[in-house]
């Protein structure tokens, strides 16, 4: 319901989780499509917009189903000239972040992490179970001209507890240079 009452923007584009594919994912996709979403599988999508295009790539890299290197290239490597790319992927590995630099995405939107999920502190260090998979867990960071945005998002994994990584909905707005 949450997911349905945001607004639609120019359209509503998603791509599925861990859980989602581990679930089954047809009641959460058939619940969204219902109300306008589409899921993007490993697909391009093209929005027109003020004379313009906005691609938005969506790559489905979960533990059940990892997209190798190679398999990333001749994806993006296919992508349609846009004037903004934007690159929809669930898990931020450190291979996608790196290739969407190389094919001139602009921005990366990622979750996954959960933003560490239970984090501490000790000493000035941060330790997270995340950083074992990934160094970059949550927050934004730049590769090359590429932004790359990691949401905490809203769901939960194995623990069902937080502990200095809030839940989160993060709202972005793009505005031309």
């Amino acid at each position: 319901k949450f997911m349905c009452a945001l607004p639609a923007g120019l359209g509503r584009v998603a791509c599925l989780g861990d859980h989602d594919v581990w679930s089954g994912p047809q009641p959460i996709q058939n619940g969204l499509r219902d109300c306008g979403w589409q899921f993007l599988d490993n697909q391009h999508h093209l929005f027109p917009y003020r004379g313009g295009r906005i691609l938005v790539t969506g790559l489905t890299h979960v533990y059940s189903r990892r997209l190798s290197s190679q398999e990333v290239d001749a994806l993006l490597a296919k992508a349609p000239e846009a004037e903004l790319k934007v690159l929809l992927v669930h898990q931020p590995s450190p291979h996608i972040l790196q290739a969407a630099a190389r094919y001139g995405y602009h921005l990366v939107l990622a979750g996954h992490t959960h933003g560490g999920q239970v984090l501490f502190h000790p000493f000035g260090k941060t330790v997270a179970l995340s950083l074992v998979e990934n160094h970059f867990f949550r927050g934004r960071k730049t590769i090359g001209t590429t932004t790359a945005v990691i949401t905490n998002g809203v769901g939960l994994t194995f623990v069902p507890l937080r502990y200095g990584a809030r839940a989160e909905v993060t709202e972005i707005t793009l505005s031309s240079r």
